[in-house]
């Protein structure tokens, strides 16, 4: 089952990118707050060393041209973090932001699972269902 959209409106975080006094200062927000977003990974490939000045959340590290920024954890009590990088000017055009996250206990596919029989004699049989919904997007960076 696939869902199509434009996509703006399934990005459930706002990341915003912002330069000045030579730090690069990454910006994430939980634009909805019905969701807790789990297991959150931020992936940037820079082609260039930088160092990790401070996150104000989660893990941040860099390693073979790759920033990665870990966070445990978004919602409605903890809606954001900040990144602080030092990234040496160059004339390399800043590449794609990479996320990736879940949502336990909900999910966009409208199916719901009633119940589930045995094939052959049709006898009920227990199940549970456990919604996840897994985000993976890549944002612009201009």
């Amino acid at each position: 089952w696939q869902k199509k959209s434009s996509g703006q409106d399934l990005v459930p975080v706002a990341l915003t990118c912002l330069r000045a006094d030579g730090l690069t200062r990454l910006e994430l927000e939980l634009k909805d707050t019905t969701i807790v977003l789990e297991d959150l990974r931020i992936q940037w490939p820079l082609g260039r060393e930088v160092s990790v000045v401070r996150a104000d959340i989660g893990e941040a590290g860099f390693h073979a041209a790759q920033l990665t920024w870990q966070i445990p954890q978004l919602s409605a009590a903890a809606r954001g973090g900040r990144l602080e990088l030092r990234i040496p000017t160059g004339s390399e055009p800043m590449k794609d932001v990479h996320l990736e996250a879940a949502s336990r206990g909900r999910s966009m596919n409208p199916i719901e699972v009633l119940e589930c029989s045995e094939k052959e004699t049709m006898e009920p049989v227990a199940f549970a269902c456990e919604r996840l919904q897994l985000y993976d997007f890549d944002f612009a960076m201009n």
